[in-house]
């Protein structure tokens, strides 16, 4: 199994909110039909700790899971991320989009444009939760699961967070 390691807020926003794109700055493997372990990033930046309220506010309106309201609780207080990081959920790969050919129209059509902010995204759709989480070390960009942990994530997997999906 593909992981994909993101730093908060993001995760939970993909994994707990409406979020189903992942904004990245160079290339993106096919991942088209691909399950994608959600890896939370042990890092949060000031950019990240200053988007919390904000997304925060977004999850809230989208009709935030309890899951997600208590993660951002203790994030909303983190300096820095300590120790390593966690599996919190899977998501299927459906599309790859581009701000060269469309991407803001296109992230707009699937009702991803206040998350889309390219120069690429992954798209995906089918967020499961991952409970309870999976203590992972990760790595960056999309990385391999180690077959053991990918087994562990497996047994681990629940009913959809939220009923937003692409077809």
């Amino acid at each position: 199994m593909i992981a994909l390691t993101v730093r908060e807020p993001w995760a939970t926003a993909t994994v707990f909110g409406d979020r189903r794109v992942d904004n990245r700055g160079g290339s993106i493997p096919k991942l088209c039909g691909e399950r994608v372990a959600i890896h939370v990033g042990v890092q949060i930046t000031v950019k990240e700790r200053d988007a919390m309220p904000v997304v925060h506010a977004r999850l809230a309106r989208a009709g935030l899971h309890p899951e997600a309201a208590r993660r951002m609780a203790m994030l909303a207080v983190a300096k820095r991320g300590h120790g390593v990081g966690t599996l919190i959920g899977i998501v299927l790969g459906v599309a790859t989009i581009d701000e060269w050919i469309g991407g803001p129209t296109r992230a707009h059509e699937l009702g991803q444009g206040q998350w889309f902010t390219g120069p690429i995204a992954a798209v995906f759709s089918d967020v499961r939760p991952v409970v309870p989480p999976v203590p992972c070390p990760g790595a960056r960009r999309f990385w391999r699961l180690p077959p053991d942990i990918a087994l562990l994530v497996n047994q681990r997997i629940k009913e959809p967070a939220s009923c937003s999906s692409f077809s």
